[in-house]
C-alpha cells in the first residue's frame, strides 16, 4: 500500500489536468484509509479473559477482518490500475 501511494503521489506531481488531481488524490485517501483500518483493527483486537466469549469475539472480529481485506485488496487493485492506464 505505501509503494503505491508513493508511485501515485510522484505521478500526480506531473499532471496538470485537476480532474485527474482529483482521482489521484482519492486514489491515495483509498490507500491511507485501508492501511489505517488494517492498523486500527490491529490495535483494537483482544481478546476475552473468559473463554466462552472468545469463540463469539474471533466470529465477530473476522467478519471485521474481511471488511478490512476487502477494503486494502479494492484500493491496492484500484491503484494499480490506475497506474497501468495513465
Amino acid at each position: 500500500i505505501s509503494k503505491l501511494g508513493k508511485e501515485i503521489k510522484k505521478k500526480k506531481q506531473e499532471l496538470s489536468d485537476s480532474t485527474l488531481i482529483v482521482i489521484y488524490d482519492d486514489h491515495i485517501k483509498a490507500l491511507n484509509d485501508a492501511d489505517e483500518a488494517m492498523y486500527d483493527w490491529m490495535h483494537e483486537f483482544e481478546l476475552p479473559d473468559q473463554e466462552s466469549e472468545v469463540e463469539p469475539y474471533l466470529i465477530k472480529e473476522k467478519v471485521r477482518i474481511q471488511k478490512v481485506s476487502d477494503m486494502m485488496l479494492s484500493s491496492i487493485a484500484n491503484a494499480q490500475k490506475l497506474l497501468d492506464e495513465n
